[in-house]
């Protein structure tokens, strides 16, 4: 992964931390004819049922979205995510909406959407 890609999965990892939510850094995916797919952050219960493959715009990991978006809900993310902000993170998750077991649902959770 390159150096953004680093920084933004250390930035998931502090969310999930702050807000409880569960991720894989990184993530490697076996995808029809595509073993092994590095991604740099599968975000759980979160997007889909699969979870939320985290891209990185700009970034090589972006050049998985075909592929991924065949098996799961893809966001490619901008670099402003390489920092953690709480607003930010907990904005994006309740957008991308919860998938997950009721009684893991966090606590700050309301599935408002951006728009």
């Amino acid at each position: 992964m390159t150096s953004l890609e680093l920084s933004v999965a250390a930035a998931w990892n502090t969310a999930s931390k702050d807000l409880g939510v569960v991720v894989s850094i990184p993530a490697v995916v076996n995808v029809g004819q595509y073993p092994d797919l590095t991604v740099p952050v599968l975000l759980h219960h979160f997007g889909g049922k699969a979870g939320a493959f985290v891209l990185v715009m700009g970034e090589p990991s972006e050049s998985l979205q075909a592929v991924l978006s065949t098996v799961g809900f893809v966001s490619i993310v901008e670099a402003r995510y390489s920092v953690y902000e709480r607003n930010l993170f907990v904005d994006t998750l309740n957008d991308w909406g919860y998938f997950g077991p009721p009684e893991l649902k966090p606590r700050w959770y309301t599935g408002a959407p951006w728009s």
